[in-house]
């Protein structure tokens, strides 16, 4: 139920984001779990992620998609292969050597990223567990998840949202 309530919410934060795909539009999304979000971007996506048993839930759950199990960090896409990349709720897993490997190698594979991302709250308590449940070790306030982005490329939008009981960022770079 959470997971159904929460996907309704971002979904419209995607589509009012322009991430609506065109046709031949090369999509991957790092990070694609069991493949919640892989409906809404056409043929052209592939998603990938560390965790075998999330890839094989993908598959599962959309047999026509591909989905590969990949490290972030060491991804084997040549230069360009990609129009967008899409890091949703993934990059708080990453500590700040990881988020590096994964933003140098991202922008290499695409001009174009997109990344969603929780935002701290300090007196949202359910969502701080939930934060510790999900193993998102490094969420870091906006100002800090922005200049790390711009390290690599400018930061051209953003808006906040709220999904659930999480409060989100949508960034594009």
């Amino acid at each position: 139920v959470i997971e159904k309530v929460s996907k309704q919410k971002e979904e419209v934060v995607i589509k009012k984001d322009s991430l609506v795909v065109k046709e031949g539009e090369k999509i991957l999304e790092v990070g694609c779990g069991t493949g919640l979000f892989s409906d809404l971007f056409g043929d052209d996506y592939v998603g990938i992620d560390f965790f075998d048993r999330f890839v094989k839930k993908a598959r599962e759950k959309n047999p026509e998609v591909k989905f590969e199990v990949m490290d972030a960090t060491k991804m084997n896409f040549e230069g360009g292969s990609f129009d967008k990349v899409l890091l949703f709720c993934f990059l708080h897993h990453m500590d700040d050597s990881q988020f590096d490997k994964v933003m140098k190698k991202v922008l290499d594979i695409s001009k174009k990223v997109y990344v969603m991302e929780l935002v701290p709250q300090k007196y949202n308590f359910i969502a701080r567990v939930l934060y510790w449940l999900d193993r998102g070790y490094n969420i870091r306030e906006f100002s800090v998840l922005k200049d790390k982005l711009e390290e690599y490329g400018k930061v051209t939008r953003y808006h906040m949202f709220r999904s659930f009981i999480y409060k989100m960022v949508m960034v594009e770079v």
